[in-house]
């Protein structure tokens, strides 16, 4: 089982450097893209007090004003350590990263040592390519030790699946041939960036059909940097419907009017507390919205609606026109980060350990794990993977925490065989996050626990035996700490 688009693939290579030969009659960029290595620990998603085994990656960048170079985040994701190397140079230099970008899948590097920077020759971003434009893709990809230029057209425009955050974002398809190690170089056109190579689709499925980044959202990500801080691309956080049925558009009074049927607003999302189920959102910041939830962009091309608020800043109004009950609403909102309830591209490492039960919150990159692993018992997957597909945060739930492993020890004898399970109540009441969780397990008031598990068991832990034995039976396991950095505020405050 795969999760998202199982055919598409990133085009960074992993496991051995990478390179190809440069065709004739091409454009010299060789100053201005270079070769990016990078040595990575992810985390265990399963055991998140731990990282993986080393291993390495190579990608490609471009090289921009002011001394940085752009690439794409999965090439620098995870890395400690991190070289650059031009083109026709064996010498390589560190550098180092300054953002990542896991959202938009871009990051932003630099070299400090001076010596990188002479003969080299930053690039400039263009404009958004058109249909059937004739484009480049330069990097470095699996073949050889020279720059490689691969040429193409563009094929399509539209909102896809980036599989590093599993976002839906402007990207545009090319027939230009990205192999691994393409990842974060740039696509030309007329001596101009007009998009960044980053996933493309096997080619057990298709030939040489590649995605870069197109110019609006590599814009996004740049000027989202020029308060030193990286902030994310906002969204408007619903889920909805397209309204092509007449009898559908009958009911809600559309009275000849477009727009798209509102069935899920998240909680805390950008248009939480505006805009409500049943709601007809007939146009964004004047576009407005075809039927089929469409927008027209680019000229003849169209797009659908929510690329609006995905190439605008954080905390950025947004204007809206809504149908209710037959009545049209203005209304302007401002935009917040993108609120799932199952986090896209979370990189932390949020844990807590009470009486041996190992409590985490739920990540795509946990059900990975799981998907991965032949071996792992997880009655609970199909409802991790739909909340992962459709959930949306609300006040009762805005987390999903998963009981993750039991640490086996006379005070949790019996449970030593769950594992992989949602967690649904803590002492009665639903659990709405993972810290909502800590809380009621450091209530020392109480004599006894009880945990309830959305597939029917419970667990039921003395409180005083639980808080006393904790540390004994992480000692014993080897593992540094109770909890998380990010929780042990949570736990110090609640035990005063």
């Amino acid at each position: 089982m795969r999760i998202g688009t199982a055919v598409i693939w990133g085009v960074c290579f992993v496991g051995y450097l990478s390179h190809a030969g440069e065709p004739k009659g091409q454009p010299d960029f060789s100053r201005s893209v270079v070769r990016i290595v990078s040595i990575y620990q992810e985390r265990d998603y399963l055991q998140p007090w731990q990282r993986n085994p080393q291993e390495y990656r190579s990608g490609s960048g471009c090289i921009l004003s002011r001394r940085r170079i752009l690439t794409n985040a999965h090439v620098v994701s995870d890395a400690i350590f991190t070289r650059v190397l031009k083109s026709g140079e064996g010498i390589g230099y560190r550098a180092k990263v300054l953002y990542v970008a896991h959202d938009c899948d871009l990051a932003m590097l630099t070299v400090e040592d001076e010596r990188f920077w002479k003969n080299t020759e930053p690039l400039t971003l263009g404009k958004m390519p058109k249909i059937s434009d004739h484009v480049a893709a330069y990097g470095f990809p699996i073949g050889g030790d020279k720059l490689s230029v691969t040429n193409g057209i563009v094929s399509r425009i539209e909102f896809q699946e980036y599989i590093n955050s599993n976002m839906k974002l402007l990207a545009v398809q090319i027939d230009a041939a990205l192999n691994a190690g393409n990842s974060g170089g740039p696509v030309m056109k007329d001596g101009r960036i007009v998009g960044i190579g980053f996933q493309g689709i096997s080619a057990e499925v298709a030939d040489n059909i590649g995605y870069m980044i197109p110019p609006p959202i590599v814009d996004r990500f740049l000027r989202d940097l020029e308060d030193g801080a990286y902030n994310g691309v906002p969204s408007l956080s619903i889920r909805w419907q397209a309204m092509e049925n007449p009898t559908m558009q009958t009911y809600y009074n559309m009275g000849g009017r477009t727009g798209v049927l509102v069935t899920g607003v998240s909680y805390d999302g950008t248009l939480d507390g505006h805009v409500h189920v049943g709601d007809v959102l007939l146009s964004v910041d004047g576009h407005k919205i075809d039927n089929d939830g469409m927008i027209p962009f680019n000229g003849s091309d169209r797009i659908c609606f929510e690329q609006v608020a995905a190439q605008k800043q954080i905390n950025v109004g947004i204007d809206l026109e809504v149908l209710r009950s037959g009545n049209v609403l203005a209304m302007k909102c401002l935009l917040r980060p993108h609120a799932p309830l199952v986090p896209s591209f979370s990189h932390e490492s949020t844990y807590y350990i009470a009486g041996g039960l190992i409590f985490l919150p739920l990540t795509r990159r946990y059900v990975r794990n799981l998907l991965a692993d032949e071996k792992s018992c997880a009655p609970a997957l199909e409802e991790m993977l739909q909340y992962m597909q459709s959930g949306l945060p609300s006040q009762k739930r805005r987390q999903v925490v998963v009981l993750a492993n039991v640490l086996p020890d006379d005070v949790n004898f019996g449970y030593q065989d769950i594992r992989n399970a949602v967690v649904a109540k803590i002492d009665g009441q639903p659990v709405r996050d993972l810290e909502h969780l800590v809380n009621a397990l450091n209530d020392r008031g109480r004599a006894y626990h009880l945990i309830e598990l959305s597939q029917g068991q419970q667990i039921i832990l003395g409180a005083q035996t639980c808080g006393n034995e904790t540390g004994r039976i992480i000692t014993d396991f080897g593992i540094p700490a109770t909890c998380s950095d990010d929780l042990k505020a949570v736990v110090a405050l609640k035990r005063k």
